[in-house]
């Protein structure tokens, strides 16, 4: 269900420049929001299944984001985790928005 959203997220994070491979699992029963673990060549990320769509996204952001950073040999920064959901989701929301709009100019130049 959010695997466009997913890519979408590694595209804008940068994550398809690294040789990382991340494990994206849902899960049902976890204790927190998300989880991101692993090193420079095998990162796991669990999401926490059945939240509401926003808190999904928001968590995907922020697990991929600690998968950025484990990609890049770094530690973990809640910081970093953090600044990036509204960054990233605006930019997702934007682009979303101007392919709609230009979608529709087309329609309306057309006719």
């Amino acid at each position: 269900m959010y695997n466009d959203f997913i890519n979408s997220v590694k595209y804008y994070l940068g994550l398809y420049s690294y040789d990382t491979y991340i494990d994206i699992e849902f899960v049902e029963d976890l204790d927190a929001f998300g989880y991101c673990y692993g090193d420079e060549d095998m990162v796991y990320v669990e999401i926490k299944d059945n939240m509401s769509a926003s808190d999904t996204m928001i968590t995907i952001v922020h697990e991929l984001t600690h998968a950025l950073q484990l990609a890049q040999g770094r530690e973990m920064e809640e910081d970093e985790a953090y600044g990036n959901e509204d960054v990233v989701m605006k930019k997702i929301r934007d682009d979303y928005y101007n392919s709609i709009m230009e979608y529709f100019d087309g329609v309306i130049d057309e006719n």
